[in-house]
């Protein structure tokens, strides 16, 4: 089982199209589950999200939402984990 890990920061519709791509290429092939780690800084913001999770509902996709006081792009800045967080949006 591969395990992804997905940041992603007031772009929901983004999300959505990494999400696709994921699991258009990879379920097929082996089983996956996907973590979705997301900032909301309004509430138009978080309508999106909610949106997005409940159109993942039969799927591997699991939605957390970032409660810090610091965006997740902040604390991910200088990790291996922000080349990841690149290349998917």
């Amino acid at each position: 089982m591969i395990h992804v890990v997905l940041y992603s920061e007031n772009r929901a519709a983004q999300c959505d199209v990494a999400l696709e791509s994921i699991l258009s290429r990879l379920t097929a092939t082996t089983a996956i589950h996907i973590t979705v780690l997301y900032s909301a800084s309004s509430d138009e913001f978080r309508h999106g999200y909610e949106i997005l999770r409940n159109s993942y509902t039969s799927q591997e996709v699991n939605f957390v939402e970032n409660q810090q006081t610091h965006p997740v792009s902040h604390r991910i800045q200088s990790t291996p984990t922000a080349l990841l967080r690149a290349a998917l949006t």
